[in-house]
């Protein structure tokens, strides 16, 4: 079944990317108006970059004043036997952090949009998965969530980014590893094995394998990874940049 969905997700996509061509071509009789150049842009993002600079520089120390008044601290385990081991710390100030991104991002991403409208649909997918990871971030700081919801919610919150993705789910085998698969013209044993759960391409010589909706599930597992990895080394100081 799991290489019945892989085949049916390639040939879906496949058929997707002829419907693409086909509005392409379509559209080519229209006008569109030319992007600016690249040195605009640039600058552009440089401006809108310092001014979240100095807007999260300024809110920070007064957000912080608000979370301690709430309780939301704690203290530093790293300044244990110091005067300053009793200090309370403010913390979910990284709720500041990715609301100033959030904002600097859709302003930059008004003038992308406008110039690349076939990206919009990539940009939105990617701000939904962010602020649902910078709402997961912020509750966790205020309920403490228990380590299964850790592992739930950032499952949920790489949907919008996995339904949009519109590239290739095929990848490439190392060449020491090709002989596994394929040697002298024919599928070995594991190669056979393989075909149950992805489609290798012969014509490759066992050099290209078709995942299908196994490369949906690594990258949602990659995106669980990625943020309790960092969570992890939260505590260690300097670690992570922004988390307080």
């Amino acid at each position: 079944w799991i290489q019945y969905f892989s085949t049916t997700t390639f040939r879906s996509r496949r058929d997707a990317e002829r419907q693409l061509q086909s509005i392409i071509e379509e559209a080519q009789g229209v006008e569109f108006p030319p992007p600016p150049p690249v040195s605009s842009q640039l600058l552009a993002y440089l401006i809108v970059a310092i001014f979240g600079f100095f807007v999260t520089n300024s809110l920070i120390p007064n957000i912080s004043q608000y979370t301690l008044r709430k309780g939301i601290s704690g203290r530093d385990l790293g300044k244990r036997g110091t005067p300053l081991a009793d200090k309370q710390i403010p913390e979910a100030l990284g709720i500041v952090t990715g609301t100033v991104f959030l904002v600097c991002l859709i302003f930059c991403l008004v003038g992308y949009t406008a110039s690349n409208p076939a990206k919009l649909l990539d940009v939105n997918a990617a701000l939904l998965s962010i602020c649902f990871m910078l709402f997961l971030g912020f509750t966790d700081d205020v309920l403490d969530w228990p380590w299964r919801y850790k592992l739930i919610l950032p499952t949920v919150s790489s949907l919008p980014l996995l339904c949009s993705y519109s590239g290739s789910t095929s990848v490439v085998i190392p060449v020491p590893l090709r002989s596994l698969l394929w040697h002298k013209g024919s599928f070995t044993w594991l190669g056979d094995l393989a075909n149950f759960l992805v489609i290798i391409d012969a014509n490759s010589d066992g050099a290209v394998v078709e995942t299908g909706i196994l490369y949906m599930l690594y990258m949602s597992m990659l995106a669980v990874f990625c943020t309790n990895a960092i969570n992890i080394y939260a505590g260690i100081n300097g670690f992570e940049a922004g988390g307080r």
